[in-house]
């Protein structure tokens, strides 16, 4: 079963992915030197390339739950400016000057 990452996984995804670069250039090292075989380093390089992908793919799942997040804000937004019969610009001129003060 795979496992299902939310935005606040994004940190430690990242620094596992840098972690992972540095395995890479170990392990190339290793092989280059005659320490490892080189079907030693093909299992190695398959579960590497594994986990990059499952990486790449939580990072994609993350981009498009931010898009969704950001979609809703705008929806809201734009619901709240029809209430208080504001054009949808007024109504974000108003938020940003509750920031501002």
């Amino acid at each position: 079963m795979c496992k299902t990452y939310t935005l606040e996984d994004n940190d430690g995804l990242m620094a596992e992915l840098k972690s992972m670069h540095g395995k890479m250039a170990e392990m190339r090292g290793r092989l280059e030197r005659d320490e490892i075989t080189p079907d030693e380093w093909r299992e190695w390089y398959a579960g590497y390339q594994a986990r990059v992908d499952e990486i790449k793919e939580a990072v994609s799942g993350m981009r498009e739950e931010i898009s969704r997040r950001n979609a809703d804000l705008e929806r809201q937004k734009r619901e709240r400016a029809a209430e208080l019969n504001m054009s949808f610009e007024e109504y974000e001129n108003y938020l940003k000057s509750l920031i501002i003060s």
